[in-house]
């Protein structure tokens, strides 16, 4: 990889230019300070789109660092509505029309005992986890 020279090749890759003044020059200062200081690698929480890490990448390969850029993204966990289990009120379903009133609270499962079935493929499926869980 070569280095980039100029601000526009920076921009072309959406990344902002470590070597101009932004808004992560603290963050690039230090890692330029203290990379052969620090032991390990370089480890991020919480990068948005990675724009970080491969900038952090681009910098310590510039210094000449055998050092690597980590990431760690955090998201929190979706989930989907399987239709297994519906509590509701009696009135929120007759005068709503509706199974779901204003107050909605999940019931987390695993994905094993979350199958949901539609069609005799998705029944038969179903037996196959009963009988490998009953043996």
């Amino acid at each position: 990889m070569r280095q980039l020279d100029y601000n526009w090749e920076f921009n072309v890759l959406n990344i902002e230019n470590y070597r101009l003044q932004n808004k992560l020059t603290r963050y690039f200062d230090f890692i330029i300070e203290n990379h052969d200081r620090l032991g390990g690698d370089i480890f991020e929480f919480g990068v948005y789109k990675g724009r970080s890490l491969l900038l952090v990448a681009m910098l310590l390969k510039e210094l000449g660092s055998d050092k690597l850029s980590w990431v760690m993204l955090l998201q929190p966990p979706a989930y989907m509505r399987n239709g297994a289990i519906y509590l509701s009120k009696r009135d929120v379903v007759i005068h709503d029309n509706s199974l779901w009133g204003k107050s909605i609270y999940p019931l987390v499962m695993d994905e094993e005992s979350s199958v949901n079935i539609d069609s005799m493929l998705d029944f038969e499926m179903a037996e196959l986890l009963m009988k490998k869980r009953q043996a």
